[in-house]
């Protein structure tokens, strides 16, 4: 339960605190002023302003991949939200983890006029538009529920194969005073368990007469570059890098020419090992 003058913006702000989110990448609007103002006066989380909403997440999917850390796009309601939205497909493409926070119209507005096509002045179902490529995308409008769904987006950007996420958060929710609100909390679900069929994957090499690894920008999302070149070092079977496998330090034995196009087998390759590395 939180006390005093505190609202939605301020909780926003904490939050990106508490994840150690020093860097924000946003473009201001009337619909996420309230964010803006609260991480300002915070004065942990450094803002870097953008002039267009797709740069904006492009920046931040940009600061993931060069420092490793998890970076905030903040986009205001309508055209700003719609603009965002090639930046999203470029992050949600690349397995780049990015939480997008975009304003929206009173929520008000997004109850009243969920039958419309627009909500308010220039709202509309920004959430609709990018399920299909975030990992987890959602409209808040109790404000009850604005902690529960900034940890749960954050646990889902990272967890498993990272992606991007999207919150969209009325102005009104943003403004709300949290005195004596009783907030939801969000309880993380149990790890996932992948079955891998590493046995068969290590009978297939030791059988095979022309095997290949090609690795991939999974690699080095998993944090796995020692592990990758401990296991040519040791199997000494030729491999090569997807293009944004090139990340990964060379100095790799038996390496290929890298391959441009999206992975395919082979055409001289007896077993080529690329799933669980591209």
């Amino acid at each position: 339960m939180v006390k005093g003058n505190y609202i939605g913006a301020d909780l926003i702000a904490d939050f990106l605190i508490s994840k150690e989110i020093d860097t924000v990448f946003g473009v201001i609007g009337s619909a996420n002023a309230y964010i803006f103002d609260s991480i300002v006066k915070k004065g942990y989380t450094k803002i870097i302003y953008m002039h267009h909403e797709q740069s904006v997440v492009m920046a931040a999917g940009a600061y993931y991949r060069s420092s490793g850390k998890m970076p905030a796009a903040i986009v205001t309601a309508g055209g700003g939200a719609v603009n965002a939205i090639t930046g999203v497909v470029c992050n949600w493409a690349d397995s780049v983890p990015c939480l997008v926070i975009a304003g929206q119209e009173n929520s008000k507005y997004v109850t009243e006029h969920n039958h419309l096509r627009m909500y308010g002045t220039q709202g509309y179902n920004a959430v609709k538009m990018v399920q299909g490529i975030t990992k987890f995308a959602t409209c808040i409008t109790n404000v009850k529920s604005l902690l529960s769904n900034l940890e749960e987006a954050y646990h889902i950007c990272l967890s498993g194969r990272p992606g991007p996420v999207w919150l969209d958060i009325p102005s009104d929710i943003q403004g709300s005073k949290l005195n004596n609100v009783e907030l939801e909390s969000f309880s993380k679900p149990d790890p996932r368990v992948y079955d891998f069929k590493l046995d068969e994957v290590i009978d297939l090499l030791r059988n095979a007469k022309r095997p290949v690894i090609l690795g991939g920008h999974g690699i080095k999302l998993s944090n796995s570059i020692l592990k990758f070149k401990t296991l040519v070092n040791k199997l000494q079977i030729p491999n090569t890098l997807r293009t944004k496998g090139k990340a990964i330090p060379a100095q790799l034995p038996v390496g290929l020419c890298p391959v441009e196009k999206p992975p395919r087998p082979l055409p001289t390759a007896e077993v080529s090992v690329t799933s669980c590395l591209a």
